[in-house]
């Protein structure tokens, strides 16, 4: 069994039913960077192989990417012994990540100050764009939701009655069993401010 084939039995398995198509691409981005590795069977691969690859790429200065190539190649690994316990017995990517160089963090500009914030929310009352994304814009402070679950949200999945927004596992970035209430989305609960702007943009949007 081929590093190569491997990776592709997890795609198929583990990726391709549970994934949104974006994450999809990456991981076969990801999988990409290991080329060289395809042809090579995957029990007989060593720790030495795989991070000679990764720290190639984190030495072009792409630590990120370097650190998920890992992580991906550590989950086609870890499926393998799963699947395939009696060929592949270990996982030369598991814990791996402390080899690569550390990543400087980067604070992202955030406003933290209440009236710096309030004047950003007055700012977006007089924004003269496409009503919609107005709305989107007014909403985002309120919801702790990424921006594609707010932009493909579904009126369905909204409950003005019990002011609960509800985003099903199949939209979210990974479906993740049990990281919410029964492991079925996000549950959501909605401020005033919120439903007053849904409201809103339910009636613009009919």
């Amino acid at each position: 069994l081929t590093f190569g084939k491997l990776a592709e039995e997890w795609l198929k398995v583990k990726v391709l039913p549970a994934m949104r198509p974006a994450t999809i691409k990456k991981a076969r981005i990801h999988i990409g960077h290991l080329q060289e590795l395809s042809s090579r069977p995957a029990a007989l691969i060593t720790e030495a192989e795989l991070l000679r690859i990764v720290k190639r790429i984190d030495g072009d200065g792409r630590r990120e990417t370097a650190g998920r190539v890992l992580h991906t190649a550590s989950r086609i690994f870890q499926y393998g012994n799963a699947a395939h316990g009696s060929i592949i017995t270990a996982n030369p990517a598991l814990n791996k990540v402390g080899a690569l160089s550390t990543q400087r963090t980067q604070h992202r500009a955030a406003a933290t100050d209440a009236e710096v914030l309030a004047d950003v929310l007055r700012k977006l009352e007089t924004f003269t764009g496409h009503h919609s994304t107005r709305c989107a814009l007014q909403l985002l402070p309120y919801l702790p939701l990424r921006q594609s679950e707010l932009r493909c949200g579904l009126w369905s999945e909204v409950d003005f009655t019990a002011k609960l927004w509800t985003i099903p596992a199949s939209r979210m970035k990974a479906i993740k069993a049990g990281v919410t209430s029964a492991g079925h989305g996000l549950v959501v609960p909605l401020a005033p401010q919120v439903i007053k702007l849904l409201r809103a943009q339910q009636k613009a949007a009919n």
